[in-house]
């Protein structure tokens, strides 16, 4: 999954077939929980490397600048996917072209990168509006209890 989907630049097939960032953590959230499950076992899912030199730290970083305010993405626009113009047709807000990328939606890929990347705790901490950067959610609880 991560040779066929993602790119070397942090890009996923998916942001680029769909142009939203929507699908980038939809891709992400999975094979982050499944580095997260075998990271006891076979260390160094997160930066394996692709022979094209892909990986989920490379996805990840690729995601933070639009979750940190430093960038920012129009979501949708040149979609290749007649589905997701069929959805902005019919109404449904999320879905409408050319609406910004929330950086909250962000929030599940990061909390689970944080995983392997404690220094995210903060934008985490950041976009769940929480007081504390040691835990802000209950997933970077979980991350420093399961950790090795």
């Amino acid at each position: 999954q991560i040779t066929r989907n993602l790119r070397p630049d942090g890009s996923s097939f998916d942001f680029h077939e769909r142009d939203a960032l929507h699908y980038h953590c939809y891709d992400l959230e999975p094979l982050l929980t499944l580095a997260i499950a075998l990271d006891s076992r076979t260390p160094g899912l997160y930066d394996w490397q692709s022979p094209a030199g892909a990986s989920l730290r490379h996805a990840v970083r690729f995601l933070v600048p639009y979750c940190n305010g430093s960038a920012a993405h129009d979501e949708w626009v040149h979609s290749k996917v007649a589905f997701d113009r069929k959805r902005a047709e019919a109404g449904e807000a999320k879905f409408e072209i050319g609406s910004k990328f929330n950086p909250q939606d962000g929030l599940h890929a990061l909390e689970l990168a944080a995983f392997f990347e404690p220094e995210l705790k903060p934008l985490v901490a950041q976009l769940a509006t929480a007081a504390s950067t040691n835990y802000p959610t209950w997933q970077c609880v979980l991350n420093d209890a399961t950790r090795p």
